[in-house]
């Protein structure tokens, strides 16, 4: 085998790794901000939408478990679609999950969702490369 050929299976090796470490992390993130998300009916759990590279603007609410079973399920989806070049999406257009995020409107989460999982979540990609 050639050099050549040794460092482009090296690469590839790299390439396919840290895309397996994005992945892995996005799914954690998003599963939490789901977790997170205040539970009364189901509406705003189930209400989240992943797409990936265009968010998924779709206004109609959808009810889910208290697990967030089909929105997680979305989620994996999206994940595995996820191109190397673009953005993954997670959107929630229920007109009231801006109050929740933003204006302390539940007593479950008072601080929102999003923003309490990202801030100090560094250590997502940590978690899933061993350091």
């Amino acid at each position: 085998m050639s050099f050549d050929s040794e460092f482009d299976a090296a690469l590839r090796k790299s390439v396919n790794y840290l895309r397996k470490v994005r992945n892995q992390s996005a799914v954690a993130l998003g599963s939490k901000i789901i977790d997170d998300t205040p539970f009364l009916t189901g509406a705003l759990k189930g209400s989240w939408r992943s797409s990936p590279v265009v968010p998924n603007m779709t206004l109609e609410p959808r009810l889910t478990d208290e697990a967030g079973t089909v929105p997680k399920a979305e989620l994996a989806q999206a994940v595995q679609k996820w191109p190397d070049e673009g953005s993954l999406w997670m959107t929630n257009s229920l007109r009231y999950s801006e109050g929740v995020e933003f204006d302390g409107w539940s007593t479950q989460r008072p601080g929102g969702m999003v923003r309490v999982n990202i801030a100090g979540r560094t250590d997502f990609a940590d978690l899933h490369t061993g350091t």
